[in-house]
């Protein structure tokens, strides 16, 4: 959480080889460039998030990207 009177802001110097994306949820949202900056801060506006009682957060990330699986 960003406090209201604060805000992150990534400058991207030099991207190696490819595009660089910034994504939200999963969806593409802009493509960057070296010398742009992202700049993250608060809003006024509110969300009410719901989620199911059996519903792990941890649980659906361990298993999307395997944590504690062996590397074979």
């Amino acid at each position: 959480m960003i406090s209201p009177d604060n805000y992150v802001e990534i400058v991207i110097h030099h991207i190696d080889a490819g595009n660089a994306y910034v994504t939200v949820d999963g969806d593409i949202v802009h493509r960057i460039e070296a010398g742009m900056a992202v700049v993250v801060s608060s809003s006024e506006k509110k969300v009410t998030l719901a989620q199911k009682n059996d519903y792990s957060f941890f649980k659906v990330l361990n298993n999307k990207l395997g944590f504690g699986r062996r590397i074979i």
